[in-house]
């Protein structure tokens, strides 16, 4: 897997202040990258006694037990990935994280990796959003099925992703969690797909 620093894009080029208009003058899409949130994979026991009060004391949240749910807080998402796994995505530092986990969970079975130098996240908005991910993705992305706080595995392009419904500012959007030696491609084929439609690459954020 190849893996990069904290914080640096994923890119080799900015991606912010630049709009490509599609066939009618239009840009109906945007993507922005948020290349420095802390990402660590979390596998444990919900039926162990005590894991959730110990992951909620250090997190804020208890990890969810309903399948292809998010947790949240201001700061950090718990996105389940099965029955005993969840990514933690945050905006803390990964070695704030660890460092209380390990303490909260001592003597409980668990297992903690720190992926963030080889992840990045990938959003994209705007009113063909959802038009650009069926044109190559099997999963419904209707309002109905895949609703605010869903997550999902699934492929795009060919790129294995975790893809998050968010809500941000009354528009839809999705954060798409790829790994950094599938984002290049995915971001070429996403910004291909949106020829058409047009599109704003947004200034990526530190967090």
């Amino acid at each position: 897997m190849t893996t990069g620093v904290l914080g640096q894009s994923a890119f080799d080029f900015p991606l912010g202040g630049r709009v490509v208009p599609g066939v009618e003058g239009r840009s109906d899409v945007w993507f922005e990258e948020y290349p420095a949130l802390t990402h660590l994979n979390l596998r444990g026991n919900l039926d162990e006694v005590d894991f959730t009060a110990s992951v909620t004391g250090v997190l804020g949240i208890a990890p969810p037990g309903v399948p292809n749910r998010v947790a949240r807080t201001s700061d950090t998402c718990l996105h389940w990935l099965s029955l005993d796994e969840w990514l933690i995505v945050s905006t803390r530092s990964a070695a704030l994280i660890e460092k209380g986990l390990a303490v909260s969970l001592t003597d409980r079975h668990y297992a903690l990796v720190n992926l963030s130098g080889g992840q990045t996240v990938l959003r994209i908005g705007g009113l063909r959003a959802r038009d650009i991910l069926t044109s190559d993705c099997t999963l419904d992305f209707h309002p109905r099925v895949f609703r605010h706080g869903d997550c999902r595995q699934s492929l795009l392009a060919g790129a294995p992703v975790l893809i998050r419904r968010v809500d941000e500012l009354d528009e839809v959007a999705f954060d798409l969690v790829v790994r950094r030696s599938f984002s290049r491609h995915l971001f070429d084929w996403l910004t291909d797909a949106a020829h058409e439609t047009g599109y704003i690459l947004r200034t990526s954020h530190g967090g």
